[in-house]
């Protein structure tokens, strides 16, 4: 599979780009789900190793930096 990176882009009222925040590394990685609760915003997705397809959970507030990030699997 080809690189790929999951990509997060925040913008406010009026259009204007405030953040973006790519995760992953050289590795097949994307988001397929996304919620927003109580400002922070949460995706999970698809990510490959050499061998697994694992679940990544990350967590961004509305800054744009990474509270936390989970893998799974």
């Amino acid at each position: 599979m080809p690189k790929r990176d999951g990509l997060v882009l925040r913008y406010d009222s009026s259009g204007t780009m405030e953040w973006q925040k790519t995760w992953g590394d050289d590795q097949y990685d994307a988001f397929t789900s996304i919620a927003i609760i109580n400002g922070m915003v949460f995706c999970s997705g698809v990510k490959t190793d050499d061998l697994n397809n694992l679940i990544p959970l990350i967590c961004i507030n509305s800054d744009g930096a990474c509270e936390y990030e989970r893998i799974f699997g």
